[in-house]
């Protein structure tokens, strides 16, 4: 069904669907800037040689120094011939690079992520190879990708240009892919040493083939239920990367990115554990290898823009041969057009007018978002289908008996423009009733003075540390970039490059255990400690909250037309009556099933949610003596290292669906900080003393329930900030986030000019300003301020002609 056609049949949805994408539209463009990664540089030098910065930092990384030579000799590699399914590429692949290879043994050696230690070389074509690795300071599984740039095509200093973009635009899209519901396989870090290669090391996808292998081992035809589900995981991930803001050198952002090179060695197969054949296990695809920046090792220009890359077009009509050969069961360059090579299955015979418009012959796809939806409603029943020979031909719109539908579009069109003008007329900046009084920004906030630091600690395990060290993307220049990158966390750089007067010093081991914390603020080691959930603080240490945070409650989320749909079972919410129930009782029921309990992968989630859940000591050692018994990361398991508790709970969930095992329900719990952009999992309702706590909301401020489209209406819902007022917090799994500081013995009450006081007081008032509250936003926190008025205040400011 074309877009034409949805509007006509549901004008209504349609138009609002158009509206919240311009409001979100609007909304991504007037995001408040935290900057660039730093100045690209082209010289030599060492910083050059720096590992890609990923989200949980090392602060003792040390520079790249490349590849050290343990004693493995190098020799020639042969590489396997692997052939490439895909239709002619975009842009063509130069001739094998005949280079000798990493040896088993040998290492590269890095910064923030430490050492890589190469097991074997898994693939190699033409300009590329892959390695499996182990990353040494953790021994976890890592790919390690060895891109050689080809020194007859291009001089030195160009290989030198390309190798520092490579890994400038890494640096800047360590976010592509962040979350476990999209399913793509996501960079890590980077390493560019000397020579002519370059280095990506992404996290894996364990237990799984390329699409291509996968077709070699078992070249057996799907059925129609697996072609489905492959076309359906695919679409969401090429989805995903249409709303992914890529982020530019020289602080550039795009949207609406395509993968462009899409192919069987793009695209991973993964089954469940324990399972070497398709049968009708589920499994999951993964797509990886993007050209954003395997271009840059092709012999083609450097790409400045997204649309280099390739189309949505592009994208789609590659998918189509793709999946013609996974319905033979084998590769070929045949036509899918051609319905006499399809397979004389009615039931798959459904799908080929499906192909044929992925395929854009006659009335194509205009958008990913068009394909899904027209996927998930496709009849059970063969559609007609029409002679090769006869070509679909799209309807002409000036015949006479088109006259009704035209005027239908000419009604709908003046319906959604007037919408969008009045959409516009309400989220007018020049609104008074929040307009962003001083002090609106941090620098509004006097600061110390020059040459005086703020020296600062964060709570070991705290969600400050994800605050800290999470990467914020806004799409606005900072005025005035920091060029100390390596010495800060990135919170710090952002707030350094708002305010150049206001100077943070980290401590040593930024990361500190409360005691501590407390113990360096009596001895004025530290200045300011920022601490979560301090409701008993000793009487000589004072506090402001800036923020909050807390444990959400969530089931595997899934369609909700499906029979098995968890959060339609349970209405959507739980009890916290039930909860204690089913977390201190292994053996206690919900809605007749067994409840199997997914813990979060760190103790102190564990222990945050124990401490306010429970207040009778009995019941803390029970919940604890369980968490013992069943915590989920063995460290002798590799496996279970690497697989999270949302890939785990849909994993879980999809065998469960297939088979005839017991009634079961699985949930999970983790911080909030954490569950922002996930869409795999459905964060139940709180029911406490007979009130139901709705923790998100849409842009109406109704709650979500369970038919919304979490993953494809991202960024329409957010926190339900009414939950969280200073007045009176009301979400009963709530915490603050709080900036701590030392109280003089003479001081009854701090202000922001009591000497020994004022420094804690300082950090706390530009955390307190709408800038600062919207960059804790960005990272999850929920703000103390209503996220809408923060908005408001943003327009507000950039509406009377000021830079943000």
């Amino acid at each position: 069904m074309s877009e034409g056609q949805n509007f006509a049949r549901n004008p209504l949805q349609m138009v609002k669907q158009s509206v919240y994408k311009y409001g979100i539209l609007l909304y991504g463009k007037l995001s408040l800037p935290t900057g660039s990664k730093g100045k690209e540089t082209t010289a030599d030098s060492p910083a050059e040689l720096e590992l890609g910065h990923g989200e949980d930092r090392n602060t003792n990384g040390a520079d790249a120094i490349g590849v050290i030579n343990n004693g493995a000799s190098h020799a020639p590699f042969q590489t396997t011939d692997i052939s490439s399914l895909k239709p002619e590429p975009i842009i063509h692949q130069q001739p094998t690079l005949w280079q000798p290879t990493l040896q088993p043994g040998e290492r590269l050696q890095g910064g923030w992520w430490g050492v890589y230690t190469i097991k074997s070389c898994v693939y190699a074509q033409d300009w590329i190879r892959r390695y499996d690795g182990l990353q040494d300071n953790g021994s976890e599984p890592v790919w390690i990708y060895e891109y050689c740039l080809d020194e007859e095509h291009w001089s030195a200093e160009e290989i030198d240009e390309r190798k520092r973009r490579f890994k400038h635009l890494i640096d800047l899209n360590l976010r592509l892919g962040e979350g476990s519901d999209f399913r793509i396989v996501r960079p890590k870090d980077v390493i560019k040493p000397a020579g002519n290669r370059v280095y990506l090391i992404t996290r894996p996808v364990l237990q799984s083939l390329t699409l291509n292998e996968f077709l070699t081992q078992q070249p057996i035809p799907w059925t129609r239920s697996q072609i489905e589900r492959f076309l359906s995981q695919v679409l969401q991930s090429l989805q995903y990367l249409q709303t992914y803001l890529v982020n530019w050198p020289g602080d550039r952002w795009e949207q609406k990115l395509s993968h462009g090179n899409l192919s069987g060695d793009c695209l991973w197969i993964r089954l469940p554990e324990g399972h070497t054949e398709l049968n009708e296990h589920p499994f999951f695809v993964y797509l990886g290898r993007f050209p954003l920046w395997e271009h840059l090792v092709w012999p083609h220009p450097m790409a400045e823009h997204n649309d280099q890359m390739g189309s949505v077009d592009d994208d789609l009509q590659a998918l189509a041969h793709i999946t013609f050969d996974l319905i033979r069961g084998y590769p070929s360059d045949d036509d899918p057009a051609n319905i006499s090579l399809w397979p004389d299955d009615d039931s798959m015979r459904v799908l080929y007018p499906y192909i044929l418009q992925i395929l854009g012959r006659g009335e194509g796809f205009k958008s990913i978002d068009s394909a899904l939806s027209v996927l998930q409603t496709l009849p059970a029943n063969q559609y007609p289908v029409a002679e090769p020979e006869e070509p679909l031909v799209e309807e002409s719109p000036v015949e006479s008996s088109s006259f009704p539908s035209l005027l239908l579009w000419l009604l709908g069109g003046g319906l959604l423009l007037g919408l969008m003008v009045w959409f516009a007329a309400v989220l007018k900046p020049e609104s008074r009733e929040f307009a962003c009084k001083l002090p609106c920004r941090l620098e509004d906030v006097e600061s110390l003075g020059r040459n005086q630091s703020l020296r600062y600690g964060i709570e070991q395990g705290s969600s400050w540390e994800k605050a800290f060290f999470s990467t914020l993307t806004s799409p606005l220049k900072a005025p005035r970039p920091v060029s100390q990158f390596g010495e800060m966390t990135e919170l710090q750089r952002t707030l350094q490059e708002r305010d150049a007067d206001f100077l943070l010093e980290k401590a040593s081991n930024v990361r500190i255990p409360r005691n501590l914390l407390f113990a360096s603020l009596r001895t004025n080691s530290l200045d300011t400690a920022l601490i979560q959930n301090s409701p008993d603080l000793p009487s000589d240490l004072e506090k402001r909250t800036v923020g909050y945070d807390g444990i959400t409650i969530f089931v595997t989320h899934s369609n909700a037309q499906r029979q098995d749909n968890i959060p339609n079972r349970l209405r959507g919410r739980i009890s916290l009556q039930q909860l204690r129930r089913v977390l201190l009782d292994p053996n206690a029921p919900l809605d007749g099933a067994r409840v199997e309990i997914y813990w979060p992968e760190d103790e102190v989630t564990v222990n945050t949610l124990r401490d306010i859940l429970f207040e009778r000591d009995a019941d803390k050692l029970i919940f604890e003596q369980r968490y013992n018994e069943e915590q989920p990361f063995d460290s002798s398991s590799l496996v279970s290292q690497q697989r999270n508790m949302y890939e785990h709970m849909l994993d879980d969930f999809e065998t469960n669906a297939r088979a005839d095992n017991e009634d079961i329900i699985g949930i999970g719990f983790n911080r909030i900080s954490r569950l922002i952009g996930q869409c795999s999992v459905y964060p139940l309702a709180l029911v406490d003393k007979g009130r139901t706590h709705h923790l998100f909301v849409d842009a109406h401020g109704a709650p979500i329930d369970q038919t919304t489209d979490l993953c494809g209406d991202k960024g329409t819902y957010w926190v339900n900030d009414r939950l969280f007022q200073p007045s009176a917090v009301t979400y009963p799994l709530a915490y603050e986030m709080a900036v701590v500081y030392h109280r003089p013995v003479d001081v009854d009450s701090c202000d922001r000019y009591t000497e020994g006081c004022a420094k804690g007081q300082l950090l706390a008032d530009k955390l307190l300003t709408p800038e600062g509250q919207y960059l804790l936003s960005e990272v999850g926190l929920v703000p103390v301020l209503p996220i809408s008025e923060i908005r408001q205040m943003v327009w507000s400011s950039m509406g009377q002609g000021e830079t943000p």
